[in-house]
């Protein structure tokens, strides 16, 4: 199966995470691409078997719990797209200890999902991955081997 994931990152810890993804991926066969959304958003153009979006959750545009600017913009630029030929699965990396808990990976699901896309599975929240990576990564590796 070809896999592209699509991720954005502020701090670092969305990439350590969908590095582990892709390694997991790559070892159980499938061909797999990794992203940086504000550089790939023609994604649709050459559509892999599944796209997984990773984002963390951030305050923007005045809100807390939103996904990172470039998935914003895509999403503006986007609101009348059909996805309908889109598998997708989402990744949220958040704070528990903030109002809205991982907000920008249910805002992308939404987003997606309304259009058309089918969604693969639940939407895997990581809570403060740097700060506990040995319980998030085991979150990590259970969500991939649903895949």
């Amino acid at each position: 199966m070809t896999i592209h994931i699509l991720y954005e990152t502020y701090s670092s810890s969305t990439t350590a995470v969908v590095e582990i993804v892709e390694q997991e991926l790559k070892a159980k066969g499938h061909d797999v691409k990794i992203s940086l959304m504000g550089e790939c958003m023609n994604f649709m153009d050459d559509l892999a078997d599944l796209v997984i979006f990773a984002t963390p959750s951030w305050f923007d545009r005045g809100i807390e719990g939103q996904p990172h600017m470039a998935f914003l913009a895509y999403m503006d630029d986007h609101t009348d797209a059909d996805f309908s030929a889109l598998n997708c699965a989402f990744i949220g990396l958040g704070d528990s200890s903030y109002a809205h808990f991982c907000l920008a990976i249910d805002t992308l699901e939404d987003f997606f999902t309304k259009r058309g896309a089918r969604s693969v599975g639940a939407a895997l929240k990581l809570d403060s991955f740097q700060l506990n990576p040995v319980p998030e990564t085991e979150k990590l590796h259970a969500w991939i081997s649903l895949l």
